[in-house]
């Protein structure tokens, strides 16, 4: 292998040159061109110019375990910091895959870290620029990035926002959080490491990241474990989606090095790194001290070689080999998470002054906190783990050796030794110390739970923990962690058969039972798993003592059979659920019926000025407040099958918020009023009015259910008819920020839709209509938003016609749509308003464009 060892070791005394083999990360041996690819990528982004138009770009690197990847990717950093730019790093823990957000947290910390190391200018430049790009929204990022505060200060409470809205808002604001940094300052480079252990929130968002084209400026690089990948894997699927909406991707796969690379890497260490080096017990490799030369048994080196399975075992072989205290420290190391510090092992396992952990045949064994330093620090000596740049905290050096460290203990050992550390954890913390550790505490309890199974008491207080945990993940809109900890929640109440209550839960443990089910029935809902929302729903219906404790899992029994498509089972729903409440309505919407409910509710209104209206005091009853909200969400589905029922509900909600109060759907049902007599009737100047109120309650309530909502119907079928239509444009795009804002996606891309056309309709200059209605299709396609897209398609390819980027100028068909293509989809769909759109947009590009191309 080496032909002359004493060309490297001349210069070295027998004792550095006899001294261990230890390979120590350094240079990369067999990765030029994969490294040439990386930079020359970076530099072709760093030199496109600002606002190019072009999408964020994307490395992805792939391969085994111990292959270089993210040697590979850190040793871009130092070039990006040359050219003051921002790397910021997320690793992914297998061990704490249920921690939500956890990797790109670290990362936006490491960027704030970064905008802060800058000169003042600077910082003050993208303060600004991040401010004016989250508006009052800064206190949902805060929340999430404490470090923001650095940049931004402290931010002002925001309205609360629930479900998928509370989602979209948080991943819409990440989003402007970047794009704000990357244009105010230089390109972020952002490197998510392990991808193969990201939890699903976090998968989401970073779809959302790599897609943005918005951001010119950002350039994304994905490492994980190709064998660990199936083409069903979350991440798989999720690269899958990103490459339909970018295609600026680079693809590396890492594969084992040459021979030829593997002996100057042999070689180097042997020659030039002698007194880190550990001699192999085996004497596989030995120093001749007398020819001064290495010498090794071929034979010997197959034979051991032949035995280790992966990495991870060969890892594993030599830390046994290491002193029991030192396996130990590794052991607790490596079931906390790849990163640790001293604080945290300390109050995990610490017991008095002294500190306990698991050792071989589950004794148990104290050492004082000096002891436990040094041996941390004999794991950095050995090669084992590093230290950060955050002091204290250390990572170890590379997954198999964490991954080695953990496989010593036995299934008992690690239950025993999890279950010790989430108990300790939450024992000898304060409680401001335990809620930043709860995902860590909870999920170490979860994994020794089993250990549990007949303590009634420690389950039921686990239970409740894993209910809070499940919280605080809602609250960062991480549904898929959250769901987690509910299922796990559940199963410790109901000794894991939920469906039969044979143990009185629900009698025993009404509460607990109610909010875990409740939650759970909200998680599914934002995962998208409609199909299982259902007999959860029923569960709570089955034992729900009052139609309040029913009312949450009503609601999005609702949303979820709407969702999939069966909206007259929807309807019915929503109407039994009045019905309970007091809220009875005509079978039939006839016109007799309608009149009589018009009339009614017109006299409510008589003699009241939108002043009175708006200064009327809050409601106060629940039931109807109930009947309010039920209202309001069967409205989408009535739209869709019922039409002409539509202002039965209208006109019920307003005599309800006039009768008992005003709530933050009022402004809906306002909006809705005006709508009627406006378009319906007539009567614009009243539908004006009417929609002047809907407006000021909800910037009155500024609740991000009805912002969205309120502004597209006042702004694109009540406020034309009595004003310029150029007078909506400027109004529809603030709404439709304010949307996205606050979370309201499908509403805020009816307003771009609302927007683009009125703009086309107007006038206005068709090259920047375009490039609107461009943006506003891709906006609705990275959020599966599929009507409004559907309406607007047609409206794009005649504005490209009139450009005369079509072959035929009278026909739909070109770079937006196909025509027959499209017209067979609507038809198939039963969406007959754009089915109508293209037939309209055919006939007026017919009437509108003479001279017809020869076919």
């Amino acid at each position: 292998m080496v032909e002359l060892p004493e060309t490297f070791l001349f210069e070295r005394s027998e004792e550095e040159m006899s001294k261990s083999l230890k390979f120590l990360p350094g240079n990369l041996y067999g990765r030029h061109k994969e490294g040439a690819v990386i930079v020359d990528t970076y530099r072709r982004i760093a030199s496109r110019p600002p606002n190019s138009g072009e999408s964020p770009e994307i490395i992805f690197v792939s391969g085994h375990s111990g292959t270089g990847k993210t040697s590979l990717v850190e040793q871009l950093s130092g070039e990006v910091k040359s050219n003051r730019g921002h790397f910021i790093t997320g690793k992914f823990d297998n061990l704490r895959r249920a921690q939500p957000y956890t990797a790109l947290i670290n990362a936006f910390k490491d960027l704030c870290d970064s905008i802060l190391e800058m000169g003042p200018a600077i910082v003050v430049k993208v303060s600004l620029a991040i401010k004016q790009a989250v508006g009052e929204q800064g206190r949902v990022l805060t929340d999430v990035i404490p470090r923001l505060t650095h940049l931004i200060g402290e931010q002002p409470a925001v309205v609360d926002a629930n479900g998928i809205e509370a989602q979209n808002r948080l991943v819409f604001l990440l989003r402007m959080f970047l794009r704000s940094v990357s244009k105010a300052s230089s390109l972020v480079v952002m490197f998510m490491d392990d991808l193969q252990w990201a939890d699903g929130a976090s998968l989401d968002l970073i779809r959302m990241l790599a897609t943005d084209s918005e951001n010119d400026s950002f350039v994304f690089i994905g490492v994980a474990r190709d064998n660990e990948l199936s083409d069903t894997h979350p991440f798989a699927l999720t690269f899958q989606e990103i490459q339909k909406q970018n295609d600026n991707i680079t693809k590396i796969k890492m594969g084992n090095l040459a021979l030829r690379d593997a002996n100057r890497f042999v070689c180097d260490e042997m020659g030039m790194q002698m007194r880190f080096m550990r001699p192999l017990d085996e004497q596989l490799i030995v120093f001749d001290r007398e020819n001064f030369i290495w010498e090794w048994d071929e034979n010997k080196i197959g034979s051991k070689l032949s035995t280790i399975n992966n990495l991870t075992d060969l890892v594993a072989t030599r830390i046994m080999k290491c002193p029991t205290k030192t396996r130990a420290i590794l052991s607790v190391a490596a079931a906390i998470g790849s990163y640790f510090d001293e604080l945290t092992i300390m109050l995990a396992i610490k017991d008095g002054d002294s500190v306990v952990f698991p050792v071989e045949n589950s004794e148990m064994t104290s050492y004082s906190r000096k002891q436990i330093r040094t041996l941390i620090h004999t794991s950095v000596t050995e090669g084992f783990i590093k230290t950060t740049k955050v002091k204290s905290q250390y990572k170890f050096l590379h997954d198999s050796i964490q991954e080695a460290s953990y496989s010593l203990l036995s299934l008992e050992e690690s239950r025993s030794l999890h279950l010790q550390i989430g108990s300790l954890t939450y024992q000898n913390s304060t409680e401001e110390e335990f809620e930043k550790l709860l995902f860590f505490a909870v999920d170490h309890l979860n994994k020794g739970s089993i250990i549990l199974i007949h303590n009634e008491e420690t389950k039921m207080h686990l239970s409740n923990l894993n209910l809070r945990a499940a919280q605080k993940a809602i609250k960062s809109s991480a549904y898929g962690p959250a769901t987690e900890y509910l299922r796990t929640g559940i199963r410790l109440l109901c000794d894991g058969d939920w469906e039969d209550n044979s143990d009185g839960h629900w009698e025993n443990e009404y509460k607990l039972s109610l909010e875990l089910f409740t939650s759970l029935v909200e998680c599914l809902y934002c995962i998208g798993c409609l199909d299982q929302v259902e007999k959860h729903v029923n569960e709570i219906f089955l034992h729900a003592r009052c139609f309040a404790d029913k009312q949450r899992a009503h609601l999005y029994l609702i949303k979820c059979l709407t969702g999939m498509g069966k909206l007259e089972e929807a309807i019915d729903v929503g109407f039994e659920g009045l019905a309970q409440l007091g809220e009875h309505f005509p079978s039939s919407g006839s016109t007799r019926v309608i009149l009589t409910d018009l009339i009614k509710t017109h006299f409510m209104l008589v003699g009241r000025s939108n002043a009175k209206l708006s200064s009327l005091p809050p409601i106060k009853n629940e039931d109807k407040l109930a009947a309010i909200r039920i209202i309001t969400d069967i409205g989408p589905p009535m739209f869709l099958c019922r039409p002409k029922y539509m202002p039965l509900l209208a006109f019920r909600a307003v005599r309800l918020s006039l009768k008992f109060g005003l709530c933050n759907e009022t402004a809906n049902a306002f909006a809705a009023y005006g709508l009627i007599l406006g378009t319906g009737l007539g009567k614009y100047k009243n539908g004006y009015r009417f929609g002047q109120l809907a407006l000021t309650l909800a910037e009155k309530h500024k609740t991000s259910e009805c912002i969205a909502y309120v502004h597209f119907l006042v702004y694109s079928s009540i406020n034309p008819w009595v004003m310029h239509l150029k007078n909506t444009i400027d109004p529809l795009k603030y709404s439709q920020l304010a949307g996205m804002e606050a979370g309201t996606v499908e509403f805020a891309c009816y307003l771009a839709n609302a927007m683009c056309i009125n703009s086309f309709i107007n006038g206005d200059l068709l090259t920047t209509v375009e490039r609107d209605m461009h943006f506003a299709l891709q906006q609705m396609a990275e959020y599966s938003i599929d009507t409004p897209r559907a309406i607007l398609v047609p409206f794009r390819q005649i504005v490209l016609n009139l450009m005369g980027r079509s072959e035929n100028p009278v026909e739909l068909s070109g770079e937006a749509m196909e025509q027959e293509i499209q017209t067979a989809l609507m038809k198939e769909q039963s969406n007959k308003f754009a089915e109508e759109r293209i037939c309209i947009g055919a006939l007026w590009l017919s009437d509108t464009v003479p001279n017809r191309r020869a076919e």
